[in-house]
């Protein structure tokens, strides 16, 4: 155990550096426990290694704070009691103490219930913000009708806890493959692994992990960069990183330095964002997190632009709009088909194909500037030619005033118009009219 305290000793705590680290132990006192495991049970041997690893973990420079619940010690089975689960030592100043005496009159004799367990295991942790660790030590998989499952998912979503640690104790494969998702599982062969994995855990409890977010263009290479990045916990959804992507001189990604136990969500913040999803760390290893954005230029002109005085395009990919960007322009997408509809007079669409690491470009015919001078207020339409029928394309706002101006593309109209005052419909009149790039059209209302 010397070896243990030095290696904690020099730790760093995520405790010292945000938020308090708990940890809670879960440990199985079933039945099977009592089975022989080299030179003792396994209730002997898991107590012992626990007992001595929480004597050198409170003589580190920043312990974390720990409590111990056992399941499967308070009922004999037969019969078989699935709520036979207890919070012993709550998390305390004392707590190394008492769970050390703890474990020594404690013995094993249940059975397992394991969902239980970490249900009522919600209730253990202070109300406090913290880092909230669950490390379950059990022989054997759920004996009971619980869905752990379920109800990890449930602890994580709600940010009662991050995802448990699970170390087996020379459990069948089955068995163990039954408790990833619950969280991180660890099975073990020896009580030599068992001590060895326990101390690793406690580790990447205690300790942030390295990792870099690799960016890849269309050739799979890490070049691409200079783009909002965000980080965050799978289940709850709290971002923990957001910056800007960076590539140093060497062309290498920035490091950060991250909590190993829960899920991630990686977002690029790309146009269209890119998304991955239970990005699972190495603990106490530098992680690559890789994500696939290509990336193209696509710039839109159209002179005379200005006529519009703030002309606007919709971007859609697959019928969902993407986004709201102005002409001109020039702006970044990720490589891909998308229709575009500029809102002008009348509307254009038209589909484009976005290459990376190319610029496409889209010339757009220019508007021209149409006056409109009335004697009178008056109800108005225009409608234009479009295969031979005959489109409605602005509609005049109700009591229009007798003087203003439209940007509109170049074409021949028609404006069908009657004066407010006038309460027939033979006081309708038509007046065509012709707009040219760059132009001005004056239509005279009588």
């Amino acid at each position: 155990m010397r070896i243990l305290l030095i290696c904690l000793s020099t730790l760093v705590s995520l405790a010292s550096l945000a938020q308090p680290t708990r940890i809670l132990f879960i440990l199985d006192a079933s039945g099977s426990m009592n089975a022989r495991w080299e030179d003792g049970t396994r209730w002997e041997i898991a107590t012992k290694i626990l007992s001595n690893t929480l004597d050198s973990l409170e003589k580190t420079t920043a312990p974390p704070e720990v409590a111990l619940r056992v399941y499967g010690h308070q009922h004999s089975f037969p019969p078989q009691v699935c709520n036979d689960t207890k919070l012993e030592v709550a998390f305390h100043t004392t707590s190394y103490r008492h769970i050390r005496n703890k474990l020594k009159s404690l013995r094993a004799k249940g059975t397992t219930p394991i969902a239980y367990s970490l249900e009522q295991a919600a209730n253990d942790f202070p109300s406090e913000a913290g880092r909230n660790i669950i490390i379950l030590l059990t022989d054997g998989k759920e004996e009971c009708d619980g869905d752990p499952c379920k109800i990890s998912q449930m602890i994580q979503e709600k940010g009662i806890s991050i995802r448990p640690y699970i170390i087996g104790m020379g459990m069948e494969n089955n068995d163990m493959n039954a408790l990833n998702c619950i969280g991180k599982t660890f099975n073990t062969s020896t009580p030599q692994e068992f001590q060895q994995q326990l101390h690793a855990v406690i580790r990447y409890s205690l300790l942030p992990s390295s990792a870099q977010v690799d960016l890849l263009d269309l050739r799979g290479k890490n070049t691409e960069t200079n783009v909002g990045v965000t980080i965050s916990e799978q289940f709850t959804g709290k971002p923990m990183y957001h910056f800007v992507h960076t590539l140093n001189r060497k062309g290498n990604p920035d490091t950060i330095y991250i909590d190993p136990a829960p899920l991630y969500r990686l977002t690029v913040h790309t146009t269209p964002p890119v998304t991955r999803e239970n990005i699972e760390l190495a603990p106490g290893k530098h992680t690559h997190i890789s994500a696939s954005i290509p990336r193209g230029i696509l710039q839109i002109n159209m002179p005379s632009a200005q006529a519009y005085k703030d002309l606007k395009t919709l971007v859609r990919q697959n019928g969902n709009t993407i986004n709201l960007v102005d002409v001109p322009g020039n702006h970044s997408y990720l490589a891909g088909m998308y229709e575009l509809e500029i809102l002008s007079l009348p509307p254009m669409k038209l589909n484009v194909e976005v290459k990376a690491d190319e610029k496409v470009e889209i010339k757009l015919p220019g508007p021209g500037t149409v006056l409109f001078q009335a004697n009178a207020a008056f109800y108005g339409h225009i409608v234009m030619e479009v295969n031979g029928k005959w489109e409605n394309i602005y509609t005049f706002p109700a009591n229009s005033t007798t003087r203003f101006s439209l940007g509109m593309q170049p074409g021949n109209y028609r404006l069908i118009y009657r004066p407010v005052s006038a309460k027939s419909m033979y006081f309708n009149k038509e007046i065509p009219f012709e707009v040219n790039t760059g132009g001005s059209t004056l239509v005279k209302i009588p």
